[in-house]
C-alpha cells in the first residue's frame, strides 16, 4: 500500500514538473488539473486513515519505553476490565490472555490512556471475598464477622496486620434475598 502511495505521489510531482517544463497554459491542463485534485483528495483520505496506525505505533513505542509491563506478566488494564497475562507487545497492538483463556488484542493507543496495574511486580496480594447470609442470621452477624477476621489472622501468617492495609469483615448491603458481607485482607510476599 505504501509503495503504491509513494509511486502515485512521485507520479504527481513528476507531472507537475513536466507541465512546468513544457510551459503549458492552464486551459491545456484540464485532465492534469482534475488528476491533481483527485490526488489531493486521495492524500487527505490516506492521511486520515493512517492516523490510527500512527497512534498505535506511537503507543507501542511508548509501552516499550515506559516499562509498565513486559511479556509474560499479569496485568489489570483500565478500571479492572481486562485482567490477564501479556502474550505479546507488538508495534500496533498488545495481546493479552485473559483469565478465561480468551486472547484479547488491544490497540496500543488504547492501552496508553488506561490505568495499568502490573500484578507480577507486586509483593503483596489482596483478597476480597463476598459472603452471603440469610436474614435470620442478622443477630449473629457481628460475632460471625469478628470470628472470620480472627480466623484469618490466626490461619494466615503472611496476612498484613500492622494497620497499613485493611483486615476486616463487614456488612455491605441488604439484597432482596440475602445479606451481603465482605471480607478483605492483604498478604505480604505472595511468591
Amino acid at each position: 500500500l505504501y509503495d503504491r502511495l509513494l509511486d502515485f505521489g512521485i507520479f504527481l510531482l513528476a507531472s507537475v514538473q513536466i507541465v512546468d517544463i513544457l510551459g503549458l497554459e492552464q486551459s491545456d491542463l484540464g485532465f492534469l488539473q482534475t488528476s491533481l485534485e483527485a490526488g489531493k483528495i486521495f492524500t487527505i483520505a490516506v492521511s486520515l486513515a493512517s492516523r490510527a496506525l500512527a497512534e498505535n505505533i506511537v503507543g507501542g513505542i511508548t509501552l516499550k519505553a515506559y516499562d509498565g509491563f513486559d511479556e509474560g506478566e499479569m496485568v489489570w488494564l483500565g478500571d479492572r476490565q481486562i485482567k490477564g497475562k501479556v502474550l505479546n507487545i507488538g508495534l500496533t497492538e498488545t495481546t493479552i490472555l485473559a483469565t478465561d483463556n480468551l486472547e484479547i488484542k488491544i490497540p496500543n493507543s488504547q492501552i496508553g490512556v488506561q490505568n495499568i496495574s502490573n500484578l507480577s511486580r507486586s509483593n503483596q496480594s489482596r483478597v476480597k471475598q463476598t459472603l452471603r447470609f440469610q436474614f435470620s442470621d442478622m443477630k449473629k452477624l457481628p460475632k460471625v464477622l469478628d470470628a472470620i477476621t480472627a480466623e484469618i489472622q490466626k490461619s494466615c501468617p503472611k496476612v498484613i496486620t500492622d494497620g497499613s492495609k485493611p483486615l476486616l469483615a463487614l456488612l455491605e448491603s441488604y439484597e432482596c434475598d440475602h445479606i451481603k458481607a465482605t471480607a478483605i485482607c492483604h498478604f505480604d510476599d505472595v511468591s
